[in-house]
């Protein structure tokens, strides 16, 4: 009797566990996909954007463009050392809480 009820129980446990992991890993998949569109959509529109914009502005104002583009870049790179990435490590100091 012990034996029979300790495997049902057995049973459901690891039914239970599978479904969550089912459920898991497959919302994991739609994830990775929407973050892979997402990807392939803003890169895609950045590289139509600059093709669009060699092509109709003159190589003087490119060159603008394209200068103010790497110092934002530059500038970017600067607040994500700095700022964002040890945010993410250390999070907030007790005084934001």
């Amino acid at each position: 009797m012990r034996s029979t009820s300790f495997l049902l129980l057995w049973k459901k446990l690891t039914a239970a566990m599978h479904a969550t992991y089912r459920s898991v890993s497959c919302s994991g998949r739609k994830e990775s996909l929407v973050v892979l569109a997402d990807q392939i959509l803003v890169s895609g529109s950045n590289f139509l954007t600059t093709l669009m914009l060699a092509k109709y502005l003159a190589p003087e104002h490119f060159g603008g463009f394209v200068l103010a583009w790497g110092v934002l870049l530059f500038l970017s790179g600067i607040q994500m050392a700095l700022i964002v990435s040890p945010m993410q490590v250390r999070g907030p100091t007790p005084l934001m809480r």
